[in-house]
């Protein structure tokens, strides 16, 4: 809070200050124009645009001014120049002085004729005076007057007007429908510069072949986040965010941030499937989320081989290029405040299908008890399992310790009770999130700097969770000499994420509190009556009480990461330069998870290995009284070192060269080590340390055994992994007129993969581009699309093997010997070569007039080849597989990206349209799996992600087993063998021919997109997000149909279950029997009645925006000023399955009702102001 308080405080002292009685003291005698106006702007803290065509026509400037105001030394300066100025905010802009009396030697009728008119205007209506017109392909600018009008030659009747204003988006208007033109605000202060940026170049994008997506500030700040990469969803073609893809919940073991760039080109975990991000030039091997998006100026997507292949053997994913904010030559200094608030609701935990009713629950207990299936738990005197309340109740009731009127009336209480209710009140919260952010930007004719700070302070919706970062960076180049240009920059972020205590239970009656808040015991592990015997001997309290444990653990992960890079460039021409960059990274990573000896986690582990004299009564303690700290330490090293010479030279107008040619080096350490320290003082520091872990002890309860003292380590610490690169690279395009465009790009990788043919270390990757700017052709005449280029491009890119091609065996520890042992896990194969992916990319870039429609549409084919697999080899080598390059996936698709301004004017309707087609087939895959492995919902291919590689199917194919239906007899689920209606549930599952089973498609959605509206009248806009995914299936999770099992995974379905005959024609849910058949259940979990299609249309997002006008910002002393306010995770619209689940966050065979739970609705409010 005090944090907010000086931002508060900050902004307002800003707001209200203003140099409106500035006091100059200039004298000066024939002085050039432009010396004039620096020794003002140093003296006011006001700056000049002053255009190039009013510079060139500046006389010199005799003035002689003490201690006068700002206004009178500027009438002085210009009184006697052929231009005039206007004063905005703090921006001094030349504009032409109005006209007189026309010569009388033309009539106004051939003035006409001469001149082409037109008047530059905000959304508002109002008129922008100083705004740039060029004529597009020329270096001919002309600039409004301080009526917001321009005039331009006649002969220009036909060419496309660039207009752009500071603090404005730039447009593009036909010259003859110039009338009238309006400008909308940009949220970026800066000019935006339209190029495209690959971490090695800027290419002007008309220029550039390959295919790309730009995100720009404006768009980026629209959605309100703590993570850079949560911005991109929904705005980014091509780009695809996945959640959990299998019945497991989980993500494929190579994909840790979920992301796609036009599908999946890898299939071994060994390679990464991620696409490569890269900050400021260099990959980024830090944590994401260190990353503040409020220091991010841009983020461009590099999506096919032109675009990509310069990074190489890193970019076969794809790679997202993001740029931070920077300082500009000659620039102001420029203050940029946001700050928000976003207030979240509670998770909806009675969304979760895996959930039983309390009524139902102790149904099934008392069928249960009935057979006789608790006998065994209540009777246990060796290791006195604990029972559920219904099963006491039960129990008591048969005994006779209670009538049957207590019973009843106890279970009564027990079917009306929803421990979800109580897990929602005090487990979660609100989540509160605060974002504070300061910028600084500027730049003189020598240096340019820039300075932000961030603080962010989120408070999650469970209990005791938060996360906090803190972040800063300085960016500055300084010009000593002529050509030479030297940079320096520092970025530092610190992250802090504390994960609160959660819980939950299958039982749904459990109480967590009495009705005075009053913490109670749940049944856990070991019976009442046990844990009571064992703490009169003098135990430590063996109770599990979930509301105390919120305060008894803290899981700490702390992240921080110091980037350094400096930078030389030195212009030996105007079209010749050398660069040479340095960075280093740091990252720093501690994962601390303490159990305080009140933890129940603690008191288990001493109660467990605890000794008891019988004799003497005393007790000892191999496993020492105190809490239970385990550390996890991280480090990552970056190094990385580039040296380029850039070419960039026009001939005669016609003939365009941009080229560069470079090396680079670069070395990632990573290390890490795990260890665990018992009998933790925490106030201290101070584990114990001799411990035995030699030893067998006798363990309680005493029928277990004995049992080794856990082992303090992990089984293998600490690692330590250094991967070396060396690159060697060349880009080049070359245009003529301004209509062809050819473009090549080549690059060699070299990596220290351990045990591979030297030839194989390192790869070559290429690409090729064409572009051809039809519009700029001669016999281009087309005015409903004044803008029109074709593209198309073909190149190579990789993926670099993050492992050894040696003979590798992993270590651990043996549990009976305490020796080290290794485990060998695959053998040498010093023919592996890097994966490589071909791209072929076909595009159409098109605009109507005054640019009323823009839009791209590409089309793709993506081939991963040589993608490394096990492949299958003769047991007489000793192995059953080996890592070789024998696999191929091809990705074709689709991309539509269409912007559309429906209305402009004061009411203002603009549609963004993004439309995505992925369709990816496995071409090679060695191995061949059985239908179980294929089909079954807990394969071990499940639990890889999802990823099931069958020749000529999706990556992400989803499979079931045809399904007859329920036997109307009894219930039982029915398939089909040898053409036969079958319950042989043995046969039905393990059989190999991969025919029988029902292929249903990828299991992520092959058709994507969004579709967001903008609508803004006057200095209102408000915005809408529609996202839509169609095309995919998924597997929902039901209730296992054995009795003995229907309580250990439970599920909503079973109130649907098949009961008597003719149930059959209203559910697919099978009856549940009491003799368990792992088989039966098996087959119904991973048959095709569980499979539904997974296309549905959400609601994402809505942001609202309120701008103050112009002038009363420049009143105030600021250049522009917004409130803003933003809802998100809105809810689905349209969904093609009956159940009610939301695909996005299908509950899965482990995530209970509190794991994948929908994101839950937030509003944001905020606040964005540039001084």
């Amino acid at each position: 809070m005090r944090t907010a308080i000086f931002y508060i405080f900050l902004l307002i002292f800003l707001a209200c200050t203003k140099v409106t009685a500035q006091k100059i003291v200039l004298i000066s005698k024939d002085t050039p124009f432009k010396t004039v106006i620096q020794q003002v702007q140093k003296q006011s803290g006001y700056s000049f645009a002053i255009n190039d065509r009013h510079m060139r026509l500046a006389k010199t400037v005799t003035i002689s001014a003490h201690n006068k105001d700002l206004k009178e030394v500027l009438n002085e300066i210009f009184k006697g120049q052929p231009f005039d100025y206007i004063i905005d905010g703090k921006v001094i802009i030349s504009v032409d002085r109005s006209k007189g009396k026309e010569p009388q030697s033309k009539t106004s009728a051939e003035k006409e004729q001469e001149l082409i008119k037109g008047k530059v205007s905000n959304e508002k209506g109002e008129a922008l005076a100083g705004a740039s017109v060029r004529i597009k392909g020329t270096a001919l600018d002309f600039f409004t007057d301080a009526n917001g009008t321009f005039e331009i030659p006649a002969k220009y009747n036909n060419a496309i007007l660039e207009v752009s204003y500071i603090g404005y988006a730039k447009t593009e208007v036909h010259a003859s429908e110039s009338a009238a033109i309006f400008l909308n605000p940009s949220n970026n202060t800066i000019d935006i510069v339209d190029v495209v940026s690959t971490g090695y170049q800027n290419i002007p994008k008309e220029r550039a072949t390959g295919s790309f997506v730009q995100i720009d500030n404006q768009l980026l700040n629209r959605r309100v986040s703590a993570n850079i990469l949560d911005r991109l969803d929904g705005v980014t073609s091509g780009l695809s965010f996945s959640k959990a893809s299998s019945s497991t919940g989980l993500l494929p073991s190579n994909s840790k941030t979920g992301i796609s760039i036009r599908g999946t080109s890898t299939i071994d975990t060994k390679v990464s499937a991620d696409p490569l991000i890269v900050l400021d030039n260099f990959p980024y091997e830090g944590n994401i989320d260190n990353i503040n998006p409020n220091d991010i100026e841009s983020i461009t997507v590099l999506k096919d081989a032109a675009a990509a292949s310069i990074w190489g053997a890193k970019s076969g994913n794809g790679v997202i290029v993001i740029t931070t904010k920077k300082g500009k030559i000659d620039q102001p200094l420029s203050i940029e405040f946001n700050s928000n608030f976003t207030m979240g609701e509670k998770p909806n935990l009675k969304y979760s299908r895996n959930y039983i009713q309390s009524a139902d629950y102790l149904d099934i207990e008392k069928y249960l008890f009935d057979q006789g299936y608790y006998d065994s738990d209540i009777t246990n005197t060796m290791t006195y399992p604990a029972l559920s309340g219904g099963v006491e109740i039960y129990s008591k009731q048969k005994l006779g310790i209670i009538t049957d009127k207590e019973a009843n009336d106890q279970l009564s209480i027990l079917r009306n009770l929803d421990v979800r209710d109580e897990i929602s009140k005090y487990f979660y919260q609100k989540s509160f999130n605060q974002q504070y952010a300061l910028n600084l930007r500027g730049g003189t004719q020598k240096a340019t700097y820039a300075l932000t700070f961030g603080i962010d302070k989120n408070r999650n919706y469970m209990v005791n969770s938060d996360y906090n970062r803190t972040s800063f960076s300085s960016t500055n180049t300084f010009r000593p000499i002529k050509n030479l240009e030297l940079s320096a920059g520092i970025i530092y972020n610190r992250t802090n994420n504390v994960l609160g205590s959660g819980y939950s239970s299958n039982l749904p009656y459990n109480r967590l509190a009495d009705p005075n808040g009053n913490p109670l015991s749940v049944p856990y592990v070991y019976a009442d009556s046990y844990k009571r015997t064992m703490e009169n001997l003098g135990f430590l309290d063996w109770s599990y009480r979930p509301l105390e444990e919120r305060a008894l653990s803290k899981n700490k992960t702390t992240y921080s990461n110091v980037l350094l890079k400096a930078g030389a460039t030195y212009t030996f021409t105007n079209f010749l330069k050398t660069q040479i960059q340095y960075q280093m990274e740091n990252e720093t990573g501690k994962n601390s998870n303490f159990n305080s000896l009140q933890s129940y986690y603690a008191r288990n582990l001493i109660n467990t290995f605890t000794q008891y004299d019988k004799t003497n009564k005393a007790l000892s303690y191999p496993f020492p009284k105190g809490g239970i700290l385990g550390n996890v330490d991280m480090e990552t090293k970056a190094n990385s070192f580039r040296w380029q010479l850039n070419y960039d030279q026009s001939f005669k107008d016609k003939h365009e060269i941009n080229a560069i040619a470079g090396t680079e080096i670069r070395q990632v350490v990573t290390k890490s080590s795990t260890n665990m320290l018992y009998g933790y003082d925490n106030e201290l520091g101070i584990p114990v340390t001799n411990l035995n872990y030699d030893t067998y002890y006798s363990i309680n309860p005493e029928a277990y055994g004995t049992r080794l003292l856990p082992s303090p380590d992990g089984d293998v610490d600490p690692t330590e992994f250094t991967n070396r690169f060396v690159s060697y690279f060349a880009n080049a395009s070359y245009v003529y007129d301004k209509r062809y465009i050819v473009s090549l790009s080549g690059r060699k990788d070299g990596a220290n993969i351990f045990g591979v043919n030297v030839n194989d270390k390192v790869t070559p990757l290429w690409s090729a581009g064409l572009a051809w700017n039809i519009s700029n052709e001669s016999f281009y005449h087309f005015k409903l699309l004044p803008y029109l280029k074709l593209r198309s491009t073909y190149g190579f890119n990789g993926n670099v093997y993050n492992a050894s091609a040696y003979l590798t065996a992993e270590y651990s520890t043996s549990p009976l010997t305490r020796a080290r042992i290794a485990t060998i896990k695959s053998p040498p194969n010093p023919e592996l070569r890097w994966e490589k992916i071909k791209n072929l990319n076909f595009a159409i870039d098109f605009a109507s007039k005054n640019n009323r429609v823009i839009g791209t549409i590409e089309w793709f084919d993506k081939i991963g080849d040589d993608l490394i697999q096990n492949t299958i080899l003769a047991p007489s080598t000793g192995f059953t597989s080996y890592k070789a390059n024998s696999a191929q996936v091809e990705t074709k698709g689709w991309e539509v990206n269409i912007t559309s301004q429906n209305i402009k004017g004061k009411f203002n309707w603009t549609t963004n349209f993004i439309f995505n087609y992925i369709k990816d087939k496995v071409k090679k895959y060695d191995l061949k799996y059985s239908n179980g492995e294929l089909a079954l919902y807990n394969s071990l291919l499940a639990f890889n992600g999802g990823i099931f590689p069958v020749e000529g199917n999706s990556l992400f194919g989803l499979y079931s087993y045809k399904s007859a239906g329920l036997d109307p007899t009894n219930g039982d689920p029915q398939g089909y063998h040898n053409g036969e209606i079958s319950k042989d549930y043995v046969n039905l599952i393990n059989s190999n021919d991969n025919s029988l089973l029902i292929y249903h498609g990828s299991s992520r959605p092959t058709t994507l997109g969004s579709f967001r509206n903008t609508f803004s009248y006057g200095d209102f806009s408000i915005s809408a997000n529609i996202i839509y995914k169609l095309n995919y299936h998924f597997r929902k999770i039901s209730s296992n149909t054995n009795y003995m099992e229907t309580l250990g995974f439970v599920n909503s379905d079973y109130s649907s279950r098949w009961q008597v005959p003719g149930d059959e024609i209203k559910t697919s849910v099978p009856s549940l029997i009491y003799s368990t058949n792992t088989n039966r259940n098996s087959f119904y979990q991973s048959s095709e009645v569980l499979v539904e299609k997974g296309d549905h249309i959400r609601l994402q997002d809505i942001s609202l925006a309120y701008n103050f006008s112009n002038n009363w910002c420049s009143s105030i002393g600021l250049r522009s000023l917004q409130l803003y306010s933003y809802i998100n995770n809105i809810g689905i619209l349209w969904r093609t399955n009956k159940s009610g689940i939301d695909p996005d966050f299908n509950q899965n065979l482990f995530s209970g009702y509190t794991g994948n739970i929908v994101l839950p609705r937030t509003y944001a409010l905020g606040i964005r102001a540039n001084f």
